[in-house]
């Protein structure tokens, strides 16, 4: 078995050669289905993978919303969710979670 340390694709096994998206789809972790419940009643549904930090999240809602990303806080059961945690950073946080946006005046 060639070493994995070998860039050089010859040198590696083809069925160990992973494309860098591949690569990228695997660090990244389980995609999550969150709904994300706005304060005007509205809700938001999108898929995240684990690995995408919270501020991604909220970057995603004010992309959807016109609320300014600066402003939004996300909740889970009553908690802060901190921007530079990732998803997978909070175990409870499984597929059909049910975030809650604040927005700060």
């Amino acid at each position: 078995m060639a070493s994995p340390l070998n860039l050089n694709r010859e040198g590696r096994d083809t069925d160990e050669v992973k494309t860098s998206h591949e690569e990228s789809e695997e660090i990244a972790g389980n995609t999550i289905r969150l709904i994300i419940a706005l304060p005007d009643g509205r809700r938001i549904e999108d898929d995240f993978k684990a690995g995408v930090n919270i501020d991604w999240v909220v970057y995603k809602i004010s992309s959807q919303t016109d609320y300014q990303f600066e402003s939004i806080e996300l909740f889970f059961e009553g908690r802060k969710l901190l921007g530079p945690l990732s998803l997978a950073d909070y175990p409870q946080i499984q597929s059909g979670a049910i975030l809650t946006a604040r927005i700060l005046e």
